[in-house]
């Protein structure tokens, strides 16, 4: 027993390793392959969203600088007067097209002057006021007023100068100072983001370069290095893009200085640039004139146009956020390459119920683990079962041997030394070898009778035969055992039965009715009313035979296992009738090769009550 519990402990403690190595398993390729599902949505929604607003930036950078003046003369953007036109048309003065244009993503366009003085095209100076109320209505000049008022609030000059100068563009001049001086560069940390900076986490030759920058390894921990490639080459195509975009803008202001005459000595327009001053976002450019530098841009309604951008994306991330970076970004690969803007994904993806292709993997391996484990823990059962058995039986055999051979050596030795004179003693004698001889055949035939059973070697030798004739074959047989432990044996058949025909094996038929009778004669021989009744019945298709005696009868302990084999330990032969516990066993074996079968039914009074049913047949002509 104790070696049975060690080895079961084994068992589980391996099953538990095996399971957790499972589970773990499970829960890396699950967590990996929603990972997956999330970069890849992830990815599609960057690409929507810089998209959609790659229109924005082609408009505001390929903007003409002179937009940004309420009204402007045209012969000083055509260049008429260096051409030497005089004054022709110095009174005419033509309308910006940012005084009569509304974008719900633009607050307000501003310009700072080479002097610092702020101005925007929708809020024109007092003089000029009474010119744009004829194209605008009043109420949306003083709206424009109010918001310019509002981003003056925000002091924004140096910040702006600041990260136009940290993003390699043109040194601005800080206002009231001459052009030496120059902004200093605050620390790195407290730099606003410009769209550079989102550049410079792009891959230039391999994924190396790429997972060495701050935050490149910040996403999930299931991220695979294959992940990582891709969404470098995805950052990369993105920011190549905007590149084109910037190409594309040079190449407008190139054609326009083209078209408006030669320009002025060191005339240039930069790129928008978008940067967070504050909880503002704006897009910033320098305009490099002969009169000096200017700062011109755009205050966005970050709060309009995110919510418009998720509402691009609403399809493939409900849950998605876009989140301001003020500093170094986080995971660099979720950022967007128009605007210093991190994507967050949220807890939910619409796509996520394409985790199918893993977990149906997923679920034939648990049910292959499951069942080669129940299959191991079966066969370490039966091979429990069976040691437990083989040990039970060896004591048993042992047990039930000894007392026939010490009796059979005792009494040959008394008999052939003539130590027993008289005759009555020696006839005496000789019977009680006869009664362990026929005892000890009778247990190694059951045990032969198993074993071939067992093996599937059993000849089958089945026949139509009449029930009066079978029970009249063996019943002599059966009187006699039952006399020799001086019990009766009553016989009684059902009126008609003996006519009815069964198809069965006569010899396993006998076989089982002595075991039957002998157990009845072994337990049942203290009992007051010493009696075996033997009942005989048939129905349409089954014929009944019973075996009662009247004995202490079998305990539902006992019933449990009543028909196992060498179910009976030497213990328990020692304390009651001999044996192995192997009849009843092979009993019910035999009588179901036979297409019946052997059970034990309640009795309606003391003993024990077993019945053999085996199937009726028509008589054959």
């Amino acid at each position: 027993m104790i070696r049975a519990w060690r080895t079961w402990i084994v068992f589980f403690a391996a099953l538990a390793v095996v399971l957790a190595a499972m589970g773990w398993i499970s829960h890396l390729v699950l967590q990996s392959h929603r990972e997956a599902l999330v970069e890849e949505t992830v990815r599609l929604a960057l690409w929507r969203i810089d998209s959609a607003l790659a229109p924005m930036f082609v408009e505001e950078s390929s903007r003409p600088y002179h937009h940004y003046d309420a009204f402007f003369a045209p012969e000083r953007v055509y260049g008429t007067v260096r051409l030497g036109s005089g004054k022709a048309g110095a009174d005419v003065l033509v309308t910006s097209p940012l005084l009569t244009k509304e974008n719900r993503f633009v607050r307000i366009h501003f310009q700072y002057g080479p002097r610092g003085e702020l101005s925007s095209p929708q809020a024109p100076a007092a003089d000029l006021r009474d010119r744009a109320l004829a194209w605008v209505e009043a109420d949306r000049i003083e709206e424009m007023e109010s918001r310019l008022a509002r981003f003056a609030d925000l002091e924004a000059r140096h910040e702006i100068a600041g990260a136009l100068e940290r993003a390699c563009l043109d040194t601005i001049d800080v206002a009231g100072a001459d052009s030496s001086t120059r902004i200093p560069l605050p620390p790195p940390q407290d730099a606003p983001i410009a769209w550079q900076n989102a550049q410079a986490a792009v891959p230039q030759d391999d994924v190396q370069s790429y997972e060495s920058q701050p935050g490149a390894q910040a996403g999930s921990p299931f991220q695979s290095r294959a992940q990582v490639v891709r969404n470098s080459n995805e950052l990369r195509a993105r920011s190549n893009v905007y590149q084109k975009l910037s190409t594309q803008q040079e190449e407008i202001q190139l054609n326009f200085r083209c078209v408006s005459g030669t320009p002025a000595d060191g005339e240039d327009v930069s790129m928008m640039v978008p940067l967070w001053i504050g909880e503002a976002l704006v897009l910033a450019r320098t305009v490099r004139l002969a009169d000096g530098t200017s700062i011109q841009g755009c205050w966005i309604d970050w709060p309009e146009l995110s919510a418009s951008l998720l509402a691009d994306i609403e399809d493939i991330l409900p849950g998605a956020s876009l989140a301001p970076v003020w500093n170094a970004p986080v995971n660099r690969s979720r950022m967007l390459v128009s605007l210093p803007v991190e994507l967050v994904p949220g807890p939910e993806i619409v796509n996520e119920g394409s985790l199918w292709p893993v977990t149906t993997p997923l679920v034939l391996a648990w049910m292959y683990v499951i069942f080669a484990s129940l299959a191991v823990g079966g066969l370490l059962l039966g091979t429990l079962i069976l040691s437990e058995r083989r040990a039970t039986f060896v004591s048993a055999v042992t047990h039930e041997l000894r007392t026939p051979l010490t009796t059979f050596r005792m009494y040959t030795e008394m008999l052939t030394e003539k130590m027993v004179p008289d005759p009555e003693r020696q006839m005496r004698y000789l019977g009680t070898l006869r009664t362990e001889a026929e005892r000890l055949g009778h247990m190694v035939e059951n045990v032969l009778a198993y074993a071939r059973l067992e093996k599937g070697r059993a000849a089958s030798r089945r026949e139509v035969v009449a029930l009066g004739s079978l029970i009249d074959s063996v019943r002599q047989q059966l009187e006699s055992r039952a006399e020799r432990s001086q019990m009766e044996l009553r016989v009684e058949l059902d009126p008609g039965t003996g006519e009815r025909h069964v198809r069965a094996d006569a010899s396993a038929v006998e076989q089982i009715l002595v075991n039957l009778v002998d157990n009845a004669c072994k337990y049942a021989s203290a009992a007051e009313e010493r009696i075996i009744d033997m009942t005989v019945s048939a129905t349409a298709r089954t014929a009944r035979i019973e075996i009662r005696d009247h004995g202490p009868g079998i305990t539902r302990h006992v019933a449990r296992k009543l028909f196992r084999p060498f179910s009976k330990s030497a213990e328990e032969a020692s304390v009651s009738a001999p044996g192995v516990g192997l009849g009843l066993a092979l009993s019910r074996r035999l009588a179901r090769a036979m297409g019946g079968d052997l059970q034990l039914e309640e009795s309606d009074g003391p003993g024990a009550r077993f019945v053999l049913s085996l199937p009726v047949v028509e008589r054959e002509g």
